[in-house]
């Protein structure tokens, strides 16, 4: 399995951003010092913006699922100018914790909205090469066995056939 996770790395084009955990709590200590201070709602949504986009490109999975959780939370009450910059982090949540057709739903919502940016085609491109490798993997599981059984009965005949030949 280590061995498949290895290509799959190789071959993939995940060229999106990771986020460090100290960045991740450098947001977090402003979104609590916020909560205390009482600045305006816009600052506010700037503040939760941040930490959602490094939740969800987190390296931690934890952190990428509180993110993810955190979005669809709040996405149905979100401010229109920022539900596009939310679907994408659901996308790019959603692609980290290895869920890629829930991620390619909303990058196709994505595209129907802002189909020329670019950040969203890196993410389509990087959510394409992960299905497609699943795929892969998944046929591997089903077909190899048979082809091995099938490799093993041939040998078998042929082996038989030499002894009697």
């Amino acid at each position: 399995m280590q061995f498949f996770r290895l290509v799959c790395s190789f071959f993939t084009s995940d060229q999106l951003p990771w986020y460090s955990q100290s960045e991740i709590e450098d947001v977090e200590e402003a979104v609590a010092m916020y909560q205390t201070s009482g600045d305006s709602w816009e600052r506010r949504m700037i503040l939760l913006c941040a930490l959602y986009r490094g939740l969800v490109h987190s390296r931690k999975p934890e952190d990428v699922q509180r993110g993810v959780n955190m979005l669809e939370k709040s996405i149905a009450g979100c401010d229109p100018n920022r539900v596009t910059e939310n679907i994408y982090l659901l996308a790019v949540g959603y692609y980290r914790l290895g869920d890629f057709s829930r991620s390619m739903m909303h990058v196709e919502q994505l595209i129907q909205i802002d189909p020329g940016q670019e950040e969203i085609m890196i993410l389509k491109k990087a959510v394409e090469d992960r299905l497609a490798l699943v795929l892969a993997k998944d046929c591997m599981v089903k077909f190899c066995p048979i082809a091995v059984t099938i490799g093993l009965v041939a040998c078998g005949f042929v082996s038989e056939f030499c002894r009697k030949g």
